[in-house]
């Protein structure tokens, strides 16, 4: 989210307990986010889970975990089943989007979010985010890939990526 986009929704939604949400992440924490989903399209993709994990510093807080199934929805086929291994009878008491979303939200706070191929994650999050909460989700992305490839690449200089 650009400076000025941050601002201004900043400034609507000051007295809401979104607010917070519009600031700078300001600790050293950052938020390594999963999606699993019914497509490999982002725009018509539903989640059927979302996992995460805090990092503070170089240290995963693995005891501070954030899983949530959502309730199986109508694209859930056979095929993302293969993909995922999520099953309909897995899903049977998940939380509807709106509560995911809400969940969400309270545990990512305005921290970067990181993770493989991230950004079809937060195309899909921002989604649900703009349908349940009104806005897009604010949070800075990393991209692991890339950083994974520039390490790869300065390792070892001749190699190629394909």
């Amino acid at each position: 989210m650009n400076p000025i986009s941050r601002y201004w929704h900043k400034y609507k939604w000051r007295n809401t307990p979104y607010a917070p949400l519009f600031n700078a992440p300001t600790s050293e924490e950052l938020v390594s986010l999963d999606c699993e989903t019914t497509s490999l399209d982002p725009h018509k993709a539903e989640i059927v889970t979302i996992a995460a994990t805090k990092i503070r510093g170089n240290t995963i807080i693995t005891s501070e975990p954030f899983n949530v199934s959502l309730r199986a929805p109508v694209s859930l086929s056979a095929q993302s089943v293969k993909v995922h291994g999520i099953r309909h009878q897995d899903l049977n008491d998940g939380l509807t989007e709106k509560d995911a979303m809400h969940r969400l939200i309270d545990y990512i706070g305005n921290r970067p979010i990181v993770g493989y191929y991230i950004q079809y994650d937060k195309a899909i999050l921002d989604r649900y985010a703009k349908r349940y909460l009104g806005f897009k989700l604010p949070n800075p992305t990393i991209e692991v890939s890339d950083i994974y490839r520039r390490k790869l690449e300065h390792i070892l200089p001749n190699a190629t990526m394909i």
